[in-house]
């Protein structure tokens, strides 16, 4: 414009354009100011109090904000940062339309990369595998439990105990060297620690009852514990040498599943001494009175809290809810007891990886078994699993890898070929015709057909001897149903398609229910309803191969007593019982006999419950199965009679176990305040009385007021 006007490059009109431009560069500055204040204008309230943004308040605003996309929380942090670098005034956050934001960068000229954010980095570990270390295993595998352990990073596994015998609970020691566990291989439930330079089993404790859960002292000297006395489980400590055993709770409720905090001053355990439901305490050590230094950690009407372990810091807890139908793992802050936690991962049985970031877990998901990894801070990401051949029941790990030459016991665990626990063998070949095996009669078995499918009968015989073994009376000498006529009515709700019809299939005695010798808890799995059925174990001296029962079974019959809840939910909780239990559902599956869900409908209708049946199926369809037994006109070939023994139980071999001896350095008692002599047991407060019109939670239970 100025050369149209036939202007020239004088010095006045050299200082006219140096002006101009001082105007502009005003001009662009204050867009730049206008275009940050537009950016605050939208991303506050305008309406709330102004307060100049601090540090602190930028890593509470930063916090704030989901985590599913990491690019957009990064983003948001920049533009957090810019502004209180300008100083604009600021209110309470709400969420940013991530497209108008970005428009507004886009044209201010910030350094927001070399602005130093607080608080940990939002990426998460690719791969918590990558940690290295070693993953204690409890893998059921032949019908017994053993353990192993897994390198991260590597798909073999090393096993680290054999034995027809249940090996569980593993956790290993803070320096790596030892592997503390729990055993029935004496007869009972003990602890034993492995040592794992020499292979040496050492035998911890030998109560007459059951010790089960042991956890680690940091200093890698005492072991917690819990144990089953005078019907009543308690918590334990012992050196790990065997000596100096104390107690540490003595309250009427059951106690169990402690783990010791990294500090070496507390113990967090589940305990039922809040209105008879599950919660997770926490025991003060420095604390002599045991109800004075015990204090409720979680606040879960709606959640069945197990398995608390401590974070590697010591900053918070994690644990599982057994009651949600994909198993929910949560972690919750220490410094915040009593609300509510924060959902990560789903699975069983978690431990934390060695340096606290993440977490493992058991997985189960289409009849197959994983090994789940999640990163805690990156927890919307998918998790990174492996598969697992067996049965996962058990997990530990840590940062140290296992010694390159394997000593002892552990050495002969290598070459250790565990026995087929049962062989099905087919009694008699068909003659003729089309159908390829018959019905075989089971032998001493009181039902109304007792026939099962000769693919099956050997392994329901092997299970049979197996339960009068370790419960002391026959459990399946008498069934409500065996085999099935193809042409029998059912009950009205039931499906056709019953597997009694192929002659793979029982119903448990429902009597034995009514005469308090089975109890069944519940689980859900996805949107289904199971059953776990737990058989009581004969007061006998030579049977003690049981365990208590830590989770409440479901009373079926609450439901016709009036109580409206008890009604809707199907049923309630009841206590716990007294007494040694095995669990039957877990023997069954390691025979090849499941347990099937409920129906839709066994809140009102009863035979929909179903806790009695168990099915081996073996992979086939159920067409499949009825043809194995039935010709196309529907006839079957002549029934077989096999004869099974039942002879009186006998207990396994004990092994050899090496006595403890006081070989580990020992340090003062973890305190003082704890003497081995038993306390009396305090005056607990009445429970109080529910009343029906209280509101109900998923889980049957009254709500928290």
């Amino acid at each position: 414009m100025v050369r149209q006007n036939g202007g020239d490059n004088s010095p006045s009109n050299r200082s006219l354009w140096l002006q101009l431009g001082l105007v502009a560069m005003v001009g662009v500055n204050m867009l730049l100011i206008g275009g940050l204040a537009i950016l605050s204008w939208q991303v506050f309230s305008p309406e709330e109090e102004a307060n100049t943004v601090s540090g602190e308040q930028i890593a509470e605003q930063q916090n704030i904000f989901p985590t599913a996309t990491l690019r957009k929380e990064s983003f948001e942090a920049e533009v957090i940062v810019a502004t209180a670098e300008i100083g604009i005034k600021t209110a309470t956050p709400t969420p940013i339309n991530y497209s108008d934001a970005e428009a507004v960068l886009s044209e201010i000229n910030i350094q927001v990369a070399e602005i130093a954010t607080e608080g940990p980095s939002p990426t998460p570990l690719s791969n918590p595998f990558d940690l290295g270390g070693s993953i204690a295993i409890e893998l059921r595998r032949n019908g017994y439990g053993n353990i192993w352990a897994l390198a991260p990073g590597n798909t073999g596994l090393t096993r680290l105990t054999a034995g027809n015998w249940e090996d569980r609970d593993p956790v290993w020691s803070p320096d790596g060297s030892m592997l503390a566990f729990a055993s029935n291989r004496a007869g009972s439930w003990d602890i034993y620690v492995l040592s794992l330079n020499t292979g040496v089993v050492s035998q911890v404790t030998n109560l007459p009852g059951y010790e089960a859960r042991p956890s680690w002292s940091p200093d890698g000297v005492w072991l917690t514990f819990e144990a089953y006395s005078e019907d009543n489980l308690d918590i334990y400590i012992v050196q790990a040498n065997g000596t100096q055993l104390t107690r540490v709770t003595t309250d009427a409720a059951q106690d169990f599943a402690p783990d010791w905090s990294p500090d070496g001053r507390e113990l967090a355990f589940i305990s039922y001494r809040e209105e008879n439901r599950p919660e997770i305490f926490i025991r003060n050590l420095n604390v002599a009175d045991e109800v004075e230094g015990t204090q409720q950690f979680s606040l879960s009407t709606d959640i069945v809290p197990d398995e608390p372990r401590w974070s590697p810091d010591g900053s918070s807890i994690m644990f599982v809810d057994l009651a949600a139908p994909l198993k929910f793992i949560y972690v919750q802050d220490r410094a915040a007891p009593l609300t509510a936690p924060t959902n990560v991962a789903t699975g069983q049985f978690p431990a934390w990886t060695p340096d606290g970031t993440g977490l493992i877990a058991s997985l189960r998901q289409g009849g197959r078994q994983f090994l789940s990894t999640t990163a805690i801070s990156a927890s919307s990401i998918a998790p990174i699993t492996i598969p697992v051949d067996g049965s996962v029941k058990g997990l530990d790990w840590m940062s140290s890898g296992l010694p390159i030459s394997l000593k002892g016991s552990i050495a002969e665990a290598q070459t250790f070929q565990d026995p087929p626990h049962w062989q099905e063998i087919v009694s008699a070949s068909p003659a003729t015709g089309d159908t390829p095996y018959r019905l075989v009669t089971i032998d001493q078995l009181n039902t109304i057909d007792p026939r099962l499918s000769d693919r099956v009968d050997d392994s329901f015989n092997a299970l049979r001897i197996r339960l009068f073994n370790e419960v002391g009376w026959d459990v399946l000498g008498q069934l409500d149903n065996a085999y099935i006529d193809y042409d029998a009515s059912l009950e009205p709700g039931e499906p056709r398609e019953s597997w009694n019809k192929a002659g793979r299939a029982i119903d448990l005695v429902q009597a034995a229910y009514d005469d308090n010798r089975i109890y069944i808890t519940r689980e859900n799995e996805s949107t289904l309803t199971y059953w776990r059925v737990w058989i009581k174990i004969e007061e006998d001296p030579n049977i003690n191969l049981g365990e208590p029962l830590r989770h409440q079974p479901w009373d079926f019959t609450s439901r016709y007593l009036g109580d409206p809840i008890a009604y809707d939910n199907g049923g309630v909780y009841e206590s716990l019982p007294e007494g040694y239990y095995v669990d039957f559902t877990q023997l069954a599956e390691d025979y090849g006999w499941l347990r099937v869900p409920a129906l839709d409908n066994w809140r009102t209708f009863f035979p929909g419950i179903r806790y009695w049946r168990f099915e081996h199926r073996a992979d086939l369809t159920w067409d499949a199965a009825i043809s194995e037994i039935y010709n196309d006109d529907l006839e079957t070939l002549p029934t077989v009679e096999v004869s099974v023994q039942i002879v009186a139980p006998t207990l396994q071999a004990i092994p050899t176990i090496v006595q403890p001896t006081a070989t580990f350095t020992s340090t003062p008692v973890p305190t003082a305040t704890f003497t081995a002599t038993p306390t009396n047991t305090p005056t607990l407060t009445p429970t109080p009385t529910l009343t029906p019109t209280v509101a109900v939670t998923r889980l049957g239970r009254p709500a928290s007021p």
